[in-house]
C-alpha cells in the first residue's frame, strides 16, 4: 500500500520518490544521457521543453538507446537505428521499414522527471512525498556551488544518517568539526514539521580558517575555553535527503544540500550542493576542498 502524501507516515516507497539522477547542466541536446536509479537504467534526453526520463531499453531488440546518438533532434538506438522523439519518447522512424507506419507500441517506457535546484530528479512511479528543498539555491544573498557527484559502497539511508550524525565528529573529523577533548553532544532540539525532520543546535565549532576561509572570523559569542559558537540547522527530508544551513559569527551563513540517490541496494550517489553569504570573491575550490575533506574521512566508516 502506496501511503497518503499528507499522512503521518514516513514509510515512502523509494520507487515513488524523487531521487537526483544526474546534474542538470551536464544533460546537454547534443547527446543521450544515462543513469541508474533502484537498478533501473534511465535513458536521459533534452528537449526543447527540459529533460524526459525514459527507460534505457528500446522496445525493439532490447539494446541501451543511450548507447546511441542524436541525429536531427531525434535520438537513435546503435542496434538498428530507430529514432526516437526525446519529449514523447516515441518511435518515429524504423529505417529498415521505410515508408510503413511505426506501430504505436513503438513507445519508450517514460518516468516522471523535472529539473530542480541544479539536478534532474526521477520518480520511477508516481511520486507520493513533496520534492526536498534547498532555498538558498535562489536566494541572491548565497553564492552556490554544484558539486561532482561521488559514489559510496554503502546503502543510500546510511548516507543521509552519517550527515545527520552529529555524535560522530569529535571522532572522526577530529578539527575540521569537532574535538576529541570535547565528544559530548550539545543540547539541541528536533521536531516533526509535516513530512520533514527538523534539528536545531547550538555548537562550539573547531577554528580551521585554512578551509572555511574565514568564516569564523569577527565578533561572536565564545565558551569559556575560547571556541566560536555557531548555531547549526538541519533538515531531513524524507525519504533520503538532507540539508544543514549554519550560522556563524557576524551575520555570515554557510549551507550544505545533500541527496542519496540509490543506484542499487548496495551503492548510492551522493549529489551536494555548498553555499556560502561571505567570502563570495575567495575561490570556490576552497570551501569544496572542505566538504570533500570531510567525506574523505567519513567514507571508510560509513562503507565499513
Amino acid at each position: 500500500m502506496i501511503p497518503d502524501a499528507d499522512a503521518d507516515d514516513f514509510r515512502v516507497p523509494l520507487r515513488h520518490s524523487w531521487h537526483p539522477v544526474a546534474v542538470a547542466a551536464e544533460v546537454a541536446p547534443d547527446a543521450p544521457s544515462r543513469a541508474t536509479l533502484l537498478g533501473q537504467p534511465l535513458l536521459l534526453l533534452r528537449g526543447d521543453d527540459g529533460v524526459h526520463a525514459y527507460t534505457d531499453v528500446c522496445v525493439h531488440r532490447g539494446a541501451q538507446v543511450s548507447l546511441g546518438w542524436m541525429d536531427d533532434g531525434r535520438v537513435r538506438c546503435p542496434f538498428h537505428g530507430w529514432a526516437y522523439d526525446p519529449v514523447t519518447g516515441g518511435c518515429v522512424e524504423i529505417p529498415s521499414q521505410p515508408g510503413r507506419p511505426v506501430p504505436s507500441k513503438a513507445q519508450l517506457a517514460a518516468h516522471h522527471c523535472v529539473e530542480h535546484v541544479g539536478l534532474v530528479w526521477v520518480s520511477l512511479d508516481e511520486p507520493v512525498v513533496p520534492m526536498p528543498e534547498f532555498p538558498e539555491f535562489d536566494d541572491d544573498r548565497f553564492r552556490v556551488v554544484v558539486c561532482p557527484p561521488y559514489d559510496w559502497d554503502c546503502h543510500a539511508s546510511r548516507r543521509v544518517e552519517n550527515f545527520l550524525d552529529f555524535a560522530h565528529f569529535a571522532w572522526v573529523h577530529p578539527g575540521t568539526l569537532g574535538d576529541r577533548d570535547f565528544p559530548e553532544v550539545p543540547e539541541h532540539e528536533v521536531w516533526q514539521d509535516g513530512d520533514r525532520i527538523r534539528i536545531r543546535q547550538p555548537r562550539p565549532e573547531p577554528r580551521n580558517d585554512s578551509v572555511k576561509t574565514g568564516g569564523l572570523d569577527g565578533d561572536a559569542e565564545h565558551t569559556d575555553d575560547g571556541r566560536v559558537m555557531s548555531v547549526m540547522h538541519y533538515v531531513g527530508y524524507p525519504p533520503l535527503a538532507a540539508q544543514l544551513r549554519q550560522e556563524l559569527p557576524a551575520g555570515r551563513e554557510y549551507a550544505v544540500f545533500l541527496a542519496a540517490s540509490p543506484i542499487d541496494d548496495h551503492t548510492t550517489r551522493t549529489f551536494w550542493h555548498v553555499a556560502r553569504t561571505y567570502a563570495r570573491d575567495q575561490p570556490d575550490d576552497d570551501f569544496v576542498r572542505f566538504q570533500v575533506e570531510v567525506v574523505a574521512q567519513d567514507r571508510p566508516i560509513v562503507e565499513s
